[in-house]
């Protein structure tokens, strides 16, 4: 709160002396306040929680010049539960700049959040960028920038400064696009007296051509980057170091002491914002538990500790009781060992992270299973967006690391169009990457050809062939795919498709053929009637004796009724055997089918119903919904839906969304949830919430 009232006092003076030589000012303002309260109750207990969120912004904009102008506010939050509150502060400023020359811009920003279950955390930004804009020259791009993050404990467990700096050349001449890009970081760690010096090298030239009146297209590219990390230790000092991942690994999976894990890139593509998909959050918004989440470390390595990182939603004051995590390790990426069923843990609110503790392992690798989760209505969505595995090493003072992390890439792209009733095609690329020391290295490689040949003038044909390899570190992958597609369009109302694929693919010894075919069509039967259906067919086999078959039929049928009124109708079911050497075969057949009736009487009323009927292996599932629009102003929308699903359990949920934009300026919403489930008991579940939102 301590910057607030500095930087409110700031504005009101820069509106005052800027009155009379500004060309044009503005003054803007926001208020977002949302309340809402959860009563859950079951057989054994009621509970009942609420949240209080309040959004504030004040800011002042002076446009000195037609290039010159400058902008200064603050933004306040303050977020409230029956468990916590937590006040952020952000004043900012920032001053722009653009001619016919260059363009660029230099801000501050200053974010202090304080949580009444933790210690206040303070940080600072300062930015410069600035850019080059005359044609025909080479482009430059600059930049600077500064950080300080330090918490208010009187001892500190985060401080620590960053500076960055980068510098870019781009360069295009007529068909060669040239691009270089130099970056430098260094941060120095208050807490543990370490200081990472970060340089990074990115090269890119680029080839576009087109030949012989446009006959022969070509397309190549090449690119080359060199990392270099260098970590210095001004004391003797015990760290966490995560060890270099070479997989991110998931599967959903109920017994985790068996079982091969599917490859997961996202969880290690050091994106700690973006969601990988894997929600662990209440029941409601599709959250649950056994969630298997892991890394390959490509050899054995000595481990105790596993981050894993979550959207900032996350109240650990709220839900962390509920939480359990188990560890497992394995050392061929099948047969896992459990290290511990209940892992000690915590949850840093700064970072938004899990930190799971367990005992020291050697091993190549390692995942962390949530065995149960907090499945309260309150506690929303909650993704996991990266992974991180981490070993204790002790460092002398004196002591540096250097780290190298180098690749190059290159692609080729052919097409020659001799004709316009046919085409020929090529493709190249290889990316290699290494790191040093380790000597961990990978290199990918795929090209293929292609042909397009226009038959008739109802027919269509292409010929594709794909090969691709993978080599990391003495293993080595590949997977070849053929495919035939043929497209016929023998009237305007209907189109159809038939494709055939074979694909061969090696991994680890394991030799795997799929063959597979799909005849796709669409049909106009009538004005208003459309018609669709897909037809697939699938079999595939490996080296270990495992046969599968599976055949699928979908079709859909949308029609309308009336001006005001449509109908859909849709169908699919599939039938799937698995037959391993010397066992029974395994068959499952599953079906669905859906009905949607929309109906508009009027500008101001929507009616929607729809019915979902789903049967696998016996297991049936009936669901139905209703849902009413209806706007009774131009200003007021009221909507109502109704589901009910059943199962093994019979769910009811009702809800009712009003919202009313009482002007420009002022918008009120709220509505009520109710749902019920009944199975072994009976859960009910009241939500009520309001929201008023105004701007200037």
């Amino acid at each position: 709160m301590r910057y607030l009232f500095p930087f409110l006092g700031f504005l009101w003076i820069l509106l005052f002396l800027s009155r009379q030589t500004a060309l044009a000012q503005e003054v803007y303002g926001t208020m977002d306040l949302f309340y809402q309260t959860i009563e859950n109750k079951t057989e054994e207990k009621t509970e009942r929680d609420w949240s209080f969120i309040q959004g504030y912004s004040l800011g002042f904009k002076n446009t000195v010049s037609p290039q010159m102008n400058y902008s200064i506010g603050v933004r306040a939050n303050i977020d409230e539960t029956n468990t916590k509150k937590t006040t952020t502060i952000l004043p900012a400023t920032q001053f722009n700049v653009t001619n016919d020359l260059f363009g660029g811009n230099l801000g501050y920003q200053v974010m202090e959040r304080d949580p009444s279950d933790g210690p206040r955390f303070t940080s600072d930004s300062l930015n410069l960028n600035l850019n080059t804009k005359l044609e025909n020259i080479p482009k430059i791009r600059l930049q600077y920038g500064q950080d300080r993050s330090y918490d208010h404990l009187e001892i500190h467990k985060i401080d620590n400064k960053n500076k960055r700096s980068f510098g870019g050349i781009q360069y295009r001449y007529h068909f060669l696009n040239m691009l270089y890009n130099y970056s430098q970081r260094e941060t120095e760690d208050y807490v543990q007296d370490t200081v990472q010096q970060t340089e990074d090298h990115v090269g890119k030239l680029d080839f576009r051509k087109s030949l012989f009146e446009k006959k022969l297209f070509l397309n190549s590219g090449f690119a080359w980057n060199q990392g270099t990390t260098i970590s210095k230790f001004k004391r003797d000092i015990t760290i966490f170091e995560e060890r270099y991942p070479y997989r991110g690994l998931y599967l959903y999976d109920t017994t985790p002491l068996f079982g091969v894990m599917n490859e997961m890139g996202s969880l290690i593509d050091g994106d700690y914002t973006t969601s990988t998909g894997i929600n662990i959050g209440s029941t409601l918004s599709g959250g649950g538990t056994y969630h298997n989440m892991g890394v390959d470390l490509s050899s054995p390595q000595e481990c105790e500790k596993i981050y894993l990182y979550t959207t900032s939603n996350y109240d650990p004051s709220l839900s962390n009781s509920y939480f359990t995590w188990a560890v497992y390790y394995s050392n061929n990426g099948t047969d896992w060992t459990l290290i511990t069923n209940n892992a000690n843990f915590d949850y840093d609110t700064l970072y938004y992270r899990f930190e799971i503790d367990f005992a020291s392992q050697n091993a190549r690798y390692f995942k962390a299973v949530n065995t149960s989760h907090d499945q309260r209505d309150i506690v929303g969505p909650v993704y996991i967006t990266e992974i991180e595995v981490l070993g204790s090493e002790d460092r002398k003072a004196g002591e540096e690391l250097k780290t190298i992390n180098s690749g190059w890439e290159g692609n080729l792209n052919i097409i020659f169009r001799p004709i316009e009733k046919f085409s020929l095609g090529y493709n190249f690329s290889y990316d290699h990457t290494e790191t040093d020391p380790g000597s961990i290295w990978n290199t990918e490689e795929s090209h293929g050809a292609n042909m397009s040949w226009k038959l008739h003038k109802y027919l269509s044909s292409s010929v594709q062939y794909q090969t691709r390899s993978d080599k990391k570190e003495g293993e080595r992958s590949q997977t070849d795919n053929y495919s035939l597609q043929l497209n016929s369009s023998p009237m305007d109302t209907l189109g159809m498709s038939l494709s055939f694929n074979h694909s061969e693919s090696e991994e680890e010894k394991t030799k795997t053929k799929t063959d597979s075919c799909l005849f796709h069509t669409a049909a106009t039967l009538r004005e208003g009637v459309d018609l669709s259906g897909n037809f697939h067919f699938t079999r595939s086999e490996n080296a270990t004796g495992t046969e599968s078959t599976g055949k699928t039929i979908d079709l859909d049928l949308r029609t309308e009724l009336t001006k005001k009124a449509t109908f859909e109708l849709g169908f699919d079911q599939s039938w799937q055997a698995t037959e391993n050497e010397g066992e029974a075969t395994i068959k499952t057949e599953s079906s669905n089918l859906s009905s949607t009736l929309n109906y508009s009487p009027s500008d101001i009323l929507y009616l929607r119903g729809n019915i979902y009927f789903t049967d696998t292996e016996g297991e049936k599932d009936t669901s139905y919904g209703f849902n009413v629009s209806w706007l009774p102003t131009e200003k007021i929308q009221l909507n109502f839906d109704s589901r009910f699903d059943q199962n093994h359990e019979e769910t009811n949920t009702y809800n009712l969304d009003s919202s009313w934009n009482i002007s420009r300026y002022l918008i009120f919403r709220c509505g009520f949830n109710y749902s019920t489930t009944e199975g072994g008991g009976k859960d009910e579940t009241k939500t009520l919430y309001a929201r008023l939102s105004t701007r200037f």
